[in-house]
């Protein structure tokens, strides 16, 4: 009779002790930081956390974590799908000392960025996806990284940058040529002053739509080792040279662009192919058009006009349908 009268209490025990662990790894759809946040709380909209790193640990796959107010936030590793979202108004930064600002690297992990600003103080990427189904990033600004501000290398990732600016840093955005089979997509994204190139792509496909690449220390746009761009609608101004369209299996196709005030305008080499119509390519201080051993095809309806040289080498004459 003993022995039953003390199985009972210590099963409690256990049972209580279970719950308790139970409810302390549980996670929510929703959690917030705040600069008036504290790690010990259970990072809700009452209570919330003072660190991304932390409330990621508390936010359940596909969950957000909302920034709520302005100030300074910690560099953060995510391998899980998550939000990390500032709210209206709030100056959410970032300041990277060393290494990444945000790191995405997770098998399948799809990621959204929203309305952040991350700057360096010796940090090399603002924003590195490693790995990933997706990455979103609107409404955010990068500045002073010292290396390539935003690199790729998911190889079969999806990469989608809206209303957003970097600036400032050694390279700007890129797709490495490790990710032999990523999808980048810009869409009024402005790429200004970097001492690099403006975008870099290096792989993959990319869509660049709106967007402003000017004052940067190298190309404007580089589309290299077999990449293949579509450019509509953008502004390559001030460059070192405006477009570089090189390596063998390359494609650019531009149409309705301004390339001006560059070096050279739009250069073709090394069995390159570009298809442009309705482009204004005009007042660069070299070549306006440089074709060696690439090849341009256009229907005859761009401006090409008071370059240095406006055209070397010979453009291939194609029809409108």
């Amino acid at each position: 009779m003993q022995r039953r009268r003390f199985a009972a209490p210590f099963l409690l025990s256990l049972a209580l002790t279970a719950l308790l662990a139970s409810s302390a790894s549980a996670t929510t759809a929703y959690t917030y930081v705040a600069s008036y946040g504290n790690d010990e709380n259970a990072c809700t909209l009452a209570a919330p956390c003072r660190t991304l790193t932390e409330a990621l640990t508390q936010t359940s796959s596909g969950g957000e974590v909302l920034v709520l107010d302005s100030g300074d936030y910690d560099p953060v590793s995510i391998t899980q799908s998550v939000s990390i979202i500032a709210a209206p108004g709030a100056h959410a930064s970032i300041q990277v000392a060393s290494g990444n600002g945000i790191a995405v690297n997770g098998s399948g992990i799809k990621v959204i960025l929203r309305g952040l600003f991350v700057r360096g103080a010796g940090g090399d990427h603002a924003v590195y996806f490693q790995a990933g189904a997706s990455l979103h990033i609107s409404h955010s600004e990068f500045v002073g990284m010292s290396g390539r501000v935003l690199n790729m290398t998911a190889s079969s990732g999806k990469l989608f940058v809206a209303d957003s600016a970097f600036r400032n840093n050694a390279g700007g955005p890129t797709v490495d040529e490790s990710a032999s089979s990523a999808q980048a997509t810009f869409v009024n994204v402005q790429s200004l002053d970097n001492t690099g190139r403006g975008i870099n792509i290096e792989a993959g496909t990319a869509t660049l739509r709106d967007v402003v690449v000017a004052n940067n220390g190298g190309y404007g746009i580089a589309a290299t080792a077999g990449a293949s761009i579509d450019v509509e609608r953008a502004t390559v101004r001030s460059n070192y040279a405006g477009f570089a369209i090189y390596g063998s299996g390359t494609k650019a196709t531009i149409t309705n662009t301004t390339v001006t005030h560059n070096g050279d305008g739009v250069t073709v080499t090394d069995s390159a192919t570009a298809v442009v119509s309705g482009t204004t390519i005009t007042r660069n201080g070299g070549l306006g058009v440089y074709l060696a051993g690439g090849t341009m095809k256009s229907p005859g309806d761009n401006i090409v006009a008071e370059n240095g040289t406006n055209v070397s080498g010979s453009i291939s004459s194609i029809s409108k349908q």
